[in-house]
C-alpha cells in the first residue's frame, strides 16, 4: 500500500533551521515537518556556542572582515552582507519568541567572543544556547495549527517532474520492522506532493558533541514509548 499526502510545503529536518523556517512561512500554507528521530533529539540541541550579531553600525566593517578572513576571502560578499545586516533582526525575533539570551544587569545583551571574531558579538544562553533556542522554537511551532510534525520518519527519495521537485518519498522504519517481524506484506512508503521542498540540516559543527553525548544516552522508557507511538501515526 502506498499512501499519498498533500502539503504546500514539506520541511525535511526539525532542527533550528527547519523550525525557524516553519515559523517564517505564511500561516495559510499547509506545512509538514519530518524528523528521522524524536524531535527532541535533533543535533541543534547539542550546539553550545551562541549566535553572532552586528552590535551596531560601527561593527559592520570589522564583522565583515572577520567573516571574509575566516572564509579565506572566498565567501560570496553579497551573502556575507545579507547575513550581517539581517543578524540583528533575527536576534530580536528570537527574543520576541522567548529565547533567553544572557543579559547584563541593565537589561542589554551580554556578548561574548568566539572563534575568528575580533571582538565580542556573540549572543548566548549559558553553555547550552542550542538547547535553549531549539526548545523555544519547538514550542512555538507546536502552537501553529497549519504545521504537522511527523517524528521517526525518514525521507528516502525526492519526486521530480518536468525537472522540478514536486515532493518526496518517506518511510516510517519502525512500522517496517514490526511488519517484517509479523510476516506481514506491509509497505511503509508514502508519496508526499508539495509545492516546495525545504531540506533543512543543522548539526555538522556539533558532530563531536553528538558522538560524545548522544551516543552515550540511556535507553529511557519515554524514548521507547515514542517509538511505539509512531506506529499509531500509520493506520
Amino acid at each position: 500500500m502506498v499512501r499519498n499526502l498533500y502539503y504546500d510545503v514539506v520541511i525535511a529536518g526539525c532542527g533550528v533551521a527547519g523550525l525557524y523556517t516553519a515559523l517564517s512561512l505564511p500561516e495559510d500554507q499547509k506545512i509538514l515537518m519530518l524528523s528521522k528521530e524524536g524531535i527532541e533529539n535533533c543535533d541543534s540541541m547539542l550546539a553550545q556556542g551562541g549566535i553572532c550579531v552586528m552590535r551596531d553600525e560601527e561593527d559592520y566593517e570589522p564583522y565583515f572582515e572577520d567573516t571574509m578572513k575566516a572564509g579565506h576571502y572566498e565567501n560570496r560578499k553579497e551573502s556575507v552582507e545579507i547575513m550581517i545586516r539581517s543578524s540583528r533582526g533575527v536576534i530580536d525575533h528570537l527574543l520576541k519568541l522567548g529565547v533567553r539570551f544572557d543579559m547584563n544587569p541593565d537589561g542589554s545583551l551580554n556578548y561574548t567572543r568566539e572563534g575568528a571574531h575580533s571582538r565580542p558579538r556573540i549572543c548566548f544562553h549559558k553553555d547550552i544556547t542550542g538547547k535553549e533556542i531549539t526548545t523555544v522554537l519547538q514550542k512555538r511551532v507546536r502552537e501553529l495549527p497549519n504545521v504537522t510534525v511527523m517524528e521517526f520518519t525518514a525521507m528516502t527519495d525526492i519526486l521530480v517532474s518536468g525537472g522540478a521537485c514536486t515532493g518526496m518519498i518517506l518511510c516510517i522504519p519502525l512500522a517496517a520492522y514490526t511488519a517484517a517481524a509479523l510476516g506481514d506484506d506491509y509497505n511503509t512508503r508514502a508519496l508526499i506532493y508539495c509545492g516546495f521542498l525545504l531540506w533543512c540540516i543543522v548539526g555538522a559543527v556539533v558532530l563531536f558533541m553528538k558522538t560524545w553525548q548522544s551516543e552515550n544516552q540511556k535507553i529511557l522508557p519515554a524514548r521507547c514509548l515514542l517509538w511505539c507511538a509512531s506506529l499509531w501515526l500509520w493506520p
